[in-house]
């Protein structure tokens, strides 16, 4: 169907903004049709730990006795994900406390990951300076341009919240674009 403004004179507005927003599902419906389908978060990804222990793989977690998870993207060169680094700390340590159903995991990379494609080995100084720096007590791994982008990633800082459902799947909740407050980070840790 093919609308011109002029096809629906004397008819109400509501019910022209009717047909119009139908027309645009159709075509939303139609163009979708026969085209691969890219999950949002591509669940094999791999992140390097930056001290020891095994890489963190989203497929292939096994937090035993945890069913809410976050991951926070952040940058040493990012001023947003300093200025939240109080939040998330403390937040750590209430979980810690708490809310033994909760892991919370930094992902670290550098604002010029994406654009110069850094890889992890490249950027492993900069952001052990800054975990020890700023005394971080939460296990952090390491992400390329490739491994941001497989996870959606858009900028700094980000931090994803997922939960475990009945068939003990992760699942994502919510995704906190820039910086993320302790309220919003305990309203999932007791699962509101």
């Amino acid at each position: 169907m093919v609308y011109f403004p002029g096809m629906l004179c004397g008819i109400p507005l509501m019910i022209k903004l009717r047909v119009l927003v139908l027309a645009l599902l159709s075509a939303m419906l139609v163009s979708c049709q026969g085209k691969p389908q890219v999950p949002f978060i591509q669940r094999d990804t791999n992140f390097p730990p930056l001290f020891s222990g095994d890489a963190f793989n989203l497929s292939k977690l096994d937090l035993t006795g945890k069913d809410t998870l976050y991951l926070n993207f952040f940058a040493p060169d990012c001023k947003p994900c300093v200025e939240e680094l109080p939040e998330l700390i403390e937040f750590h340590k209430i979980a810690q406390e708490l809310y033994p159903n909760v892991e919370f995991l930094g992902i670290g990379a550098m604002l010029a990951t994406s654009s110069d494609f850094l890889t992890t080995e490249q950027i492993r100084p900069e952001i052990e300076t800054f975990a020890k720096l700023h005394r971080l007590q939460y296990k952090i791994y390491l992400s390329d341009a490739e491994s941001l982008a497989r996870f959606n990633v858009t900028g700094f800082p980000e931090t994803f919240v997922f939960q475990k459902n009945s068939k003990g799947e992760w699942i994502l909740k919510r995704k906190f674009i820039s910086i993320v407050s302790l309220a919003d980070l305990e309203k999932y840790a007791r699962r509101e």
